[in-house]
């Protein structure tokens, strides 16, 4: 980041911070992998009903026939 010119126009957000200082690697903000993975997890059960599944019942729900792409349906009343 020592070679990066500071940007002319930046968000306010950024209050005239170097590269360094802005930008800062996950491990700066989590000891470990896991507590920012339980920290997403939290974040996520506030807003969704969460449940843990194995990797293999999703393996096998992706072998299922299934539409591999997105479809605009329209909404009632639209």
């Amino acid at each position: 980041m020592q070679h990066l010119l500071f940007p002319k126009k930046t968000p306010p957000y950024r209050n005239n911070r170097s590269h360094a200082e802005f930008l800062k690697p996950l491990s700066a903000h989590f000891s470990c992998k896991d507590s920012w993975i339980n920290l997403i997890k939290q974040a996520a059960e506030k807003q969704f009903l969460v449940k843990n599944i194995s990797l293999e019942y999703i393996s096998k729900a992706l072998e299922r026939p299934h539409r591999r792409a997105t479809k605009k349906i329209p909404l009632l009343g639209s």
